[in-house]
């Protein structure tokens, strides 16, 4: 009985890796996906050019892919997405993340669950710096996250889910 139990959890684990590397090839070529980038069942993709950052269409674009703008969990993700990015561009780049209805209340655009708690930020943010129209999005750095301008120009990452 046991041996059959082991058989079922490996198939399973070898079905949700071919759905993975299904859901890896068929991104939108917009979205880069160097390789390893796919952890506990999700795959992370980062958009190819900067452009302008609109919360719905960036969330909209990540969708049609089956996912959403990314949503850090915990600090074990965050240093995951973060070191990736790193490696990948210097620029920019968006995560899933606002404080657009209530200062101060950080929630996923896509889910509207909160921010987890104890996520680190980058040394004096959020800082809502500029006040008018504020900084109500969040972009990624290996320093932590930062509060920014909801229009400035960057990157975007989408969350897909594989199983």
């Amino acid at each position: 009985m046991e041996l059959v139990s082991d058989s079922s959890e490996k198939i399973h684990d070898l079905e949700a890796r071919i759905q993975g590397l299904y859901t890896i090839l068929s991104i939108h070529p917009l979205f880069y996906v160097p390789s390893a980038v796919y952890k506990n069942e999700k795959v992370y993709t980062l958009t190819r050019r900067n452009e302008v950052f609109n919360l719905e269409k960036m969330n909209n674009k990540c969708k049609e892919m089956g996912g959403y703008l990314v949503e850090i969990d915990d600090a074990e993700e965050l240093e995951f997405v973060a070191s990736k990015v790193a490696s990948i561009t210097k620029n920019l780049v968006y995560i899933g993340t606002n404080d657009v209805d209530e200062e101060g209340k950080y929630v996923f655009y896509n889910s509207k669950k909160p921010l987890p708690d104890g996520l680190k930020w980058k040394a004096g943010n959020p800082d809502n710096y500029g006040k008018d129209p504020g900084e109500d999005c969040v972009n990624l750095t290996v320093a932590g996250m930062n509060d920014l301008n909801c229009t400035s120009n960057g990157r975007f990452i989408c969350e897909i889910p594989i199983v």
